[in-house]
């Protein structure tokens, strides 16, 4: 898999990662989503690490998550 890109919003690098729906889902206090029980991937720029909270959309592998994520205009 390639190297994730820096965040197109704060510019951060160290910040980004990989995280599955589940994950996403552990955050909130509400647990009324209806991504629970999904297998998704996204790339987020982690607010919990310093990051702004971007994020990429949801795909069913890590690889296609990170090929969104890196697929922008320079």
């Amino acid at each position: 898999m390639d190297k994730l890109r820096e965040c197109p919003f704060c510019g951060q690098s160290d910040t980004v990662t990989l995280t599955t729906a589940r994950e996403m889902e552990d955050c909130k206090s509400s647990g009324t989503c209806q991504l629970r029980d999904c297998e998704s991937v996204t790339v987020v720029c982690d607010f919990t690490q310093g990051g702004c909270g971007a994020s990429g959309r949801y795909a069913r592998t890590e690889e296609e998550a990170a090929e969104c994520w890196n697929r922008r205009a320079t």
